[in-house]
């Protein structure tokens, strides 16, 4: 087992990926020396970009070594010798050596020398790029750095205690969560009914998704009624339903859990899973990628609102607001009771999906088979066997993965309103604040209904219970409606501009399907359909006939119609890890129990119990481990150096300053930045010359300036270009961030240049005072 041999993964720890010039080449006098710091034990290897000067052959014989040296010491701790001739321009080098045991937290130099001349060198920057280190050539100490990543050996229960001290980071603001996630959802299970007898993580997650109902409906309303939910009005709304909840329990039948075996397994893997969510962002700064900065501003204008807005205002001077908000009002509600600033609740809430998306693959699989044992094991390929959900980190994309945590609940809520015309408002409510959550998510939920509907008989009863559902939904949302109604819909062709997806944003990405081990889960879940269809088993069946409307509602051309970027490839494809789960479940409980049921042993249930355990344990080991680094470290914009100069901006720049950040062309005419620079709004709280992605949803002019300067900086042939400077010193620029990411303004030519004055510098982050001062 994966616990007992604790295996070993190489993983980067210092990256300095800039390069600008090849550096000097060898000389056999003269060794070159970089210094590093080394964050972690377990130092193993450097990689490098090798820089030929010449493509003449080199000397057979030549030889370049490499020598790592503690600080101080005299005496290299590893050495390392490559020949020289089978290196190509280019190339990146990896140079690997015996691990450094207590490596972590000390300073290393890295030394490479020959004993002859080399036409040959290797990459660098020409300015400071690295904050923990310089280069030397001999006893020359250089401007700039190598361009190098270092490397640690990294075992299982060094990510185990990783993942415990990440979590004792977050463990302080548990109590703020529970308040968000399980006091509002325990008394609506009361209040609704909804308190039967049940499974212990069943009922945990109905209780999580009854809270995810009823936030995005507070915040809805207290917008429309011009209250603020925020304040002492949260905490109070808050006890009051727990008042009320404990009131109720002695009224009602007590609720018998059940906790067996499966539950036992359920706990530990979902321990496992919480540990790896957590430990998935230990690094994390802060939310990645370009979805995560528009969360943050919405979370932030929700917070300080206590509603919900009706413009962006004070981030961007862009009105109509109607972008989905219900995982915003989760976050939200987190910074009320707790003092996380908006975007570090969107990190902590969004892994809180992650980790409760399990838990809704659980729920599914145990309502649609009647068996806790395919809940367990959906919940494993979840959590643990594909790498999505827990991919969508790296992307920020909390929205959608917030809607397919709610998508079960509310499907078999509906599922259960058909039945039972009692349970027709708690369907209402989890309709109306699905379409909050995400309206892409909805679709697919009404892409279920005619599955539901032609489940059982009675079909013009279930219908009408169906159509009243609906309605009572749209009596709850009813002020959004309107908006839509009045406000969107009417300026939606200036905004959006054609239904048409984007060029290319449609593409059936293979890639999407078949990372990681999710290709194989996809064929196990179409193998499972296939089974299903031979055994009868018509929820399995419906399932899978559910996905591939998925399929064909993202590709219209296939019937005929014109497709639309309203629901494209990407978002089905990255939202099948909740049907694949299900069925791959499925088909490995009905599989076992055929097993058992052909070999005449007595206690056969007793030995597929046993057989399930350690297949659940050995898959979420082994499933974690191989997705122990699903950080994607193009996405991450932010280093701690970028955070640190966020923070020195808010403290020492006007309050007033405008910060040109850099960018890149993101989807169609829409830009997004590309370095920590983005980030100023919300950490510094200094306005930026690009907003979040969101300012697209002007439709004057406010949106065509934005382009145009981003076009235009990221265009221009020079940062001192005559034109670019006229356009910042129109648009009234006062200062230039670069971060660690950087973009077209880089400290490469900034550093040298009258018009940009540099006042913050720290590896590779720079800010910089605009003064223009060329013609």
């Amino acid at each position: 087992m994966v616990v007992l041999v604790n295996p070993t993964r190489t993983t980067a720890d210092e990256r300095q990926e800039r390069m600008e010039v090849a550096g000097s080449p060898l000389e056999a006098d003269q060794s070159l020396m970089q210094t590093f710091y080394a964050n972690h034990d377990g130092l193993s290897g450097v990689e490098l970009v090798v820089a030929r000067f010449s493509q003449a052959l080199l000397p057979v014989e030549a030889i370049i070594t490499f020598e790592v040296y503690a600080e101080g010491q005299s005496t290299p701790l590893r050495s390392v010798s490559l020949q020289a001739d089978t290196l190509e321009h280019n190339e990146h080098l990896r140079v690997s050596w015996e691990p450094i045991a207590d490596s972590a937290s000390n300073a290393y130099t890295l030394s490479i020398s020959t004993p002859e001349d080399l036409s040959m060198g290797f990459w660098q920057t020409q300015t400071e790029a690295y904050a923990y280190g310089g280069i030397q050539q001999g006893d020359t100490i250089l401007s700039g750095d190598l361009w190098f990543v270092t490397y640690y050996d990294y075992n299982w229960l060094d990510a185990l205690s990783d993942a415990f001290t990440v979590t004792g980071r977050w463990l302080p603001y548990l109590a703020a969560l529970l308040l968000v996630l399980f006091a509002p959802g325990w008394a609506l299970t009361h209040l609704l009914g909804l308190n039967a007898h049940q499974s212990l993580y069943g009922r945990l997650y109905l209780i999580a998704a009854l809270s995810m109902i009823f936030w995005p409906l507070l915040i809805l309303w207290s917008g429309t009624l011009s209250l603020n939910a925020g304040g002492a009005v949260v905490w109070v709304l808050v006890a009051l339903l727990v008042v009320w909840a404990i009131l109720q329990r002695p009224r009602q039948r007590s609720l018998r859990l059940r906790f067996g075996t499966p539950e036992l397994v359920m706990t530990v893997v979902m321990i496992l899973i919480v540990l790896a969510r957590l430990h998935d962002i230990r690094n994390v700064v802060l939310p990645l990628w370009v979805d995560s900065v528009h969360h943050s501003v919405i979370t932030d204008i929700i917070s300080h609102l206590g509603g919900v807005p009706t413009t962006y205002e004070p981030y961007m001077p862009v009105g109509n607001f109607h972008y989905h908000f219900g995982f915003h009002s989760l976050c939200a509600a987190l910074t009320w009771f707790s003092d996380l600033p908006s975007e570090q609740a969107v990190l902590l809430m969004g892994q809180v999906m992650n980790i409760m998306a399990p838990l809704a693959a659980y729920y599914l699989a145990e309502q649609l088979t009647c068996s806790r044992w395919t809940g367990v094991l959906a919940a494993v390929v979840t959590g643990a066997l594909s790498y999505l959900p827990a991919y969508l980190v790296t992307w920020g994309r909390y929205t959608e993965l917030a809607g397919l945590v709610l998508l079960p609940a509310v499907l078999l809520l509906t599922r259960s309103a058909l039945d039972r015309p009692r349970r027709l408002l708690p369907a209402a409510l989890a309709t109306a604040s699905l379409c909050l959550v995400h309206y892409r998510v909805f679709v697919l939920y009404l892409l279920a209904l005619p599955f539901l509907l032609l489940a059982k008989k009675n079909l013009g009863a279930r219908a009408g219970r169906l159509l009243a559902t609906g309605l009572t939904g749209a009596l709850l949302i009813l002020p959004w409606i309107l908006r839509f109604a009045l406000a969107v819909l009417p300026t939606a062709g200036t905004t959006y501009g054609s239904w048409s997806p984007v060029s290319g944003s449609n593409a059936f990405s293979t890639g999407l399907i078949t990372s990681y081990w999710f290709g194989t889960l996809l064929w196990i879940a179409l193998a499972a359909v296939v089974v299903a269809v031979l055994n009868r088993r018509w929820a399995m069946v419906g399932l899978g006939l559910w996905g591939g409307l998925w399929l064909l509602a993202a590709n219209l051309r296939w019937i005929g119609l014109p497709d639309t970027w309203f629901l494209d490839n990407p978002a089905v494809m990255i939202a099948l890890w909740l049907p694949v789960a299900v069925l791959d479940a499925w088909l490995g409980v009905y599989l076992l129990q055929w097993l058992y049921r052909v070999i005449p042993w007595r206690s056969s249930r007793t030995y597929a119990a046993a057989t399930l355990t350690v297949v659940s344990l050995m898959l979420t080991c082994l499933g974690l481990w191989h997705h122990l680094d699903i950080i994607n470290p193009v996405t991450v914009l932010a280093e701690p150096e970028d955070l640190q100069a966020l923070e020195w901006a808010g403290e020492n720049t006007p309050e007033d300053s405008l910060f040109l950040v850099n960018s890149m062309t993101w989807q169609g005419t829409i830009h997004a930045g590309s370095d920590a620079g983005w980030w100023l709004p919300l950490v510094a709280q200094r306005d930026t010359t690009l907003p979040c992605i969101l300012y697209h949803q002007d439709d004057g002019s406010y949106r065509d300036a934005v382009n145009a300067l981003a076009n235009a900086v990221e265009n221009a042939p020079s940062p001192d270009d005559p034109e670019l400077l006229a356009l910042l010193q129109e648009a009234g620029v006062t200062h230039v961030f670069v971060g660690t990411k950087a973009g077209p303004m880089q400290p490469a030519e900034l550093d040298y240049s009258e018009n940009y004055t540099a006042i913050y510098v720290s590896g590779p982050v720079r800010i910089y005072a605009f003064t223009p001062v060329s013609p």
